[in-house]
């Protein structure tokens, strides 16, 4: 008699929550190496000296304005999204309670246009960011690195 495919979908799962933490550690382990992958056969070329033009230089002030601030965005999104404190109680970030409201608000918001502050701008960088696999992208492949060297 053939097994059936239920018994192998269960065999997969975490069956503790400690377990679960594991699994979620070794997915974060997983993509961090593959950044390290992709960063290392990139031609992505960092400024070495303090001669080099900046970035800001490079790009002008307003984009890069706008770049840093999609940098921040989703970085505070991605704390919202696995902080484990009480509402109230984090201390890693003063807009922790905020961004956790805006991330749970974008989890169940599908309006092309919501009209709640930060919804459609947060909610679209967030995609972009799920879907960018782009070595050489300003916004996410430093907050990729961050968020690796913070793991």
């Amino acid at each position: 008699m053939p097994k059936s495919s239920t018994s192998h979908i269960s065999q997969a799962m975490p069956t503790s929550m400690a377990e679960a933490q594991g699994v979620r550690v070794a997915n974060q382990q997983k993509k961090c190496k593959a950044v390290q992958v992709r960063l290392s056969q990139s031609d992505l070329v960092l400024p070495k000296s303090r001669s080099a033009p900046s970035s800001r230089e490079l790009l002008g002030q307003d984009r890069w304005h706008a770049i840093h601030q999609q940098q921040q965005r989703l970085l505070l999104l991605h704390h919202a999204a696995h902080c484990k404190q009480e509402i109230g109680r984090c201390t890693a970030t003063p807009h922790c309670d905020t961004m956790r409201k805006l991330w749970d608000h974008i989890k169940e918001c599908n309006a092309p246009t919501c009209t709640d502050r930060y919804c459609t701008s947060s909610r679209h960088i967030w995609i972009h960011y799920g879907k960018c696999k782009h070595v050489n992208c300003q916004v996410c492949m430093p907050v990729r690195v961050e968020i690796c060297r913070d793991t």
